[in-house]
């Protein structure tokens, strides 16, 4: 009984220490976060430094400028470096001690070992838990692609409805003619907007237009594994993580030769 209490209040020690320290690790990121909003908004100081470089070169002589810019630099890095090391350790610790009092207290097995086996199973569960969050984003990402599909197709079909034309094939599938230059200036047009996104899109992927569906997942797929959040902790990979998401479900199969055919 004492022996469980005694492992009960380890595990809490531990669980604290770790909770603390991930606490102040993100009260730094978000000061370094800040720090840079506050950059930005006066931005008219880059201007001064790109027609006066030798004013950067004078800051950078002073300490204190740059502690601050070093700080605002590499807190968010380390920072998340830190979180993910901290968070492990203080469930590999708290939760070895927490198993063991259990054992004692309630007499619940759930003991999993020594501290490496926890270690392994902290591994094992968040690889587990990054799969699954990858499925999940995958079918959202094929869900919004197929209501982003439908719009397109009704956007075009309605135009049609209300024009005269020709028509264009996409695959095995037949559509109605879209002659960009329609007199008819009550019926909307959607097949500039369509350009402009698509060849938007292969630009935030760093392709060009004319690219086939196996460059531009080769191309998505590289995009995405330089910008993923796990991987690059700079605080604006979050946004264009999302944008090169956005990006690559719009550049459907359907949509690169609904491109192809309005392009001829």
């Amino acid at each position: 009984m004492i022996l469980g209490k005694i492992y009960n209040l380890i595990g809490k020690i531990f669980d604290g220490i770790f909770t603390f320290l991930i606490f102040i690790v993100n009260l730094l990121i978000g000061i370094a976060g800040s720090i840079r909003q506050v950059i930005s908004i006066f931005s008219m100081f880059l201007i001064l430094f790109l027609l006066f470089p030798f004013l950067f070169a004078v800051l950078l002589t002073n300490k204190y400028f740059l502690g601050i810019l070093l700080f605002m630099i590499l807190t968010p890095w380390v920072g998340g470096i830190l979180n993910e090391y901290f968070n492990k350790i203080r469930y590999v610790t708290s939760q070895y001690f927490y198993d063991r009092a259990k054992l004692r207290l309630e007499g619940i097995n759930e003991v999993k070992g020594s501290l490496s086996d926890y270690s392994t199973f902290y591994d094992r569960k968040k690889e587990e838990e990054r799969l699954r969050e990858e499925e999940r984003q995958r079918r959202e990402y094929e869900r919004r692609a197929r209501e982003q599909q439908k719009i397109w197709e009704e956007l075009f079909r309605q135009f049609y409805n209300q024009t005269s034309g020709g028509y264009y094939q996409t695959g095995n599938r037949q559509y109605g003619g879209y002659n960009q230059n329609t007199n008819n200036n009550n019926v909307y047009n959607p097949t500039s907007d369509f350009i402009k996104k698509y060849e938007k899109s292969c630009l935030e992927l760093g392709i060009e237009p004319t690219s086939d569906e196996v460059a531009i997942k080769k191309a998505y797929r590289e995009m995405a594994k330089k910008y993923h959040p796990d991987v690059n902790k700079d605080a604006k990979s979050t946004e264009k993580f999302q944008r090169i998401n956005e990006a690559n479900e719009f550049l459907s199969g359907s949509n690169i030769e609904r491109y192809k055919q309005l392009k001829k």
